[in-house]
């Protein structure tokens, strides 16, 4: 490009956003789309331990004892996971609403 055509040129914002915004998006895409899948995961998860501990291996108390530690831990780590949801849904709302 030649230096005249340089001169001509302005940039200027392409949109208004703001602080409040760009959290409201982050937090959109947290609430929206991370999260829900993180609750799936674990779900599924809790819900194959409780089939392999009652079903498939019911006779074996070393596999019953791994499967209540791991349905224990998925329990509290969705505990947290909606806690951390509601806490970022009165961030959006109460905060930047």
């Amino acid at each position: 490009m030649d230096r005249a055509r340089l001169e001509n040129i302005s940039v200027e914002p392409v949109s208004d956003m703001t602080f409040a915004d760009l959290v409201g998006i982050i937090i959109d895409i947290i609430n929206n789309g991370v999260i829900p899948v993180l609750i799936a995961i674990i779900l599924a998860i809790i819900v194959w331990k409780v089939v392999d501990m009652f079903i498939w291996r019911s006779g074996d108390e070393q596999v019953r004892s791994s499967a209540r530690q791991v349905i224990m831990i998925g329990v509290i780590v969705m505990f947290i996971i909606i806690t951390i949801w509601g806490i970022l849904a009165f961030i959006r709302e109460g905060i930047f609403g």
